[in-house]
């Protein structure tokens, strides 16, 4: 259970208003006992790809550029073609896109 409260980003379109969850005390603690669980198991299996730098203990944005950077320049000196796809999520879990892929 969680008490939501709308936070806007602009206040000139409604669109740009995104949920806050406010959790119970109990919530909060069960949360952060799972996650610390959750992390210690998938890391100590390896089970997550060397590339993912996200919610990661050191690993950071800057750590996947770096990443993307020293990989496009193996490919440009052995004269092969680079590509690569980026996605923006901000609005990943709007309620509009939520509702789309549930009844599609």
């Amino acid at each position: 259970m969680a008490k939501i409260i709308p936070i806007f980003e602009d206040n000139t379109d409604p669109n740009n208003y995104r949920p806050i969850y406010w959790l119970y005390n109990f919530n909060r603690i069960f949360e952060k006992l799972v996650y610390s669980r959750m992390e210690s198991f998938i890391e100590q299996n390896d089970i997550l790809s060397p590339s993912q730098y996200g919610f990661r203990k050191a690993h950071s944005t800057q750590h996947a550029i770096l990443d993307i950077v020293s990989t496009i320049e193996e490919n440009m000196d052995k004269r092969l073609f680079s590509w690569s796809v980026f996605i923006d999520l901000k609005k990943a879990l709007d309620r509009s896109i939520i509702k789309f892929f549930c009844t599609s």
